[in-house]
């Protein structure tokens, strides 16, 4: 992960989606719900890593 960008970490398969925004997230989340079979099995979260507080429990895996 790049530090700045918005991720769609998808749980058990760490599988991330690099976003600009939460914004842009948030309505691919959207059109995904109604528009790929199969999509949300596994939970699906928002990580913004221009949240400070975001950052701290993914410094792990940020590039630097």
């Amino acid at each position: 992960m790049r530090p700045g960008k918005v991720y769609l970490y998808q749980m058990y398969t760490t599988c991330f989606a690099e976003f600009e925004t939460v914004e842009q997230a948030k309505m691919f989340c959207q059109y995904a719900d109604q528009s790929i079979h199969g999509w949300n099995v596994d939970p699906v979260m928002i990580i913004d890593t221009t949240d400070p507080e975001a950052v701290k429990g993914w410094e792990n895996l940020m590039e630097g």
